[in-house]
């Protein structure tokens, strides 16, 4: 579905303001500035194989799919492992989907502070190292199988806060590190492209033989949340 809208697009996405002819002459002159301002025009920034190619072996481009895919297994997982807590629970059916909602409401709150706040202050990698060492205090939870499922209901809470504000910044901060035009549009195709293939991780971990503990599944999230932690250290590292 994405490629056949990404098709249709072609012919309706205005590529620059003054090809515009919605705009007024005074709105294109404004957008004009505004873009000059901004790192200058793109019209002289062709598009060809081999320089998609060089500007896709960027290592920025790279350590930002490899933690991009760690958080992704991450997200994937709880919804492998979440219907054995909530079963402990005492949840069935409806219930138990409405007591999914909860661990992804949190998530949703805590992503879009850590957004606002990380572009306020101008700083990513610390919100980053939050979310994977979010993610570890979940899983580690998980495996120590302790008894009381109120706690482990918990430990998703982690889970899906560190994931998903790790996925969210890990956009941006990719964004900005690189220039304006193909490049960036390159890095934005490649980082999804590839950073999903987590879910195909997380959907073959969860083994049912080992259910209801699922050791196998929750150590490959674990080992995940600390690659992705060392892959934005060395993202970071690399800025300096």
């Amino acid at each position: 579905m994405t490629m056949g809208v990404s098709i249709v697009c072609y012919w309706i996405v205005v590529p620059f303001p003054e090809d515009a002819t919605f705009l007024a002459p005074e709105e294109k002159a404004l957008l004009l500035a505004r873009l000059e301002a901004d790192e200058g025009s793109l019209r002289d920034d062709p598009i060809s194989l081999p320089r998609v190619i060089k500007m896709a072996l960027d290592w920025k481009i790279w350590i930002c799919v490899l933690a991009y895919l760690a958080a992704e297994e991450n997200a994937s997982s709880l919804v492998n492992f979440q219907p054995t807590i909530l079963k402990d629970l005492g949840w069935r059916s409806r219930s138990a989907q409405e007591h999914t909602i909860p661990v992804y409401a949190v998530a949703f709150v805590l992503t879009l502070s850590s957004a606002w706040l990380s572009d306020y202050l101008r700083h990513r990698y610390l919100f980053t190292l939050i979310g994977s060492v979010l993610i570890v205090i979940g899983w580690s939870i998980e495996l120590a199988q302790i008894p009381s499922a109120g706690v482990r209901y918990l430990g998703m809470f982690f889970v899906a806060s560190g994931a998903f504000i790790m996925m969210s910044i890990f956009v941006v901060w990719l964004c900005i590190n690189l220039s304006k035009g193909v490049k960036r549009s390159v890095s934005m195709g490649v980082l999804p492209a590839f950073g999903n293939c987590g879910a195909f991780v997380s959907g073959n971990v969860f083994i049912t033989s080992e259910a209801p503990k699922y050791p196998t599944g929750i150590g490959v999230g674990l080992a995940f949340a600390v690659v992705a932690g060392l892959a934005i250290g060395e993202h970071a590292g690399r800025e300096r």
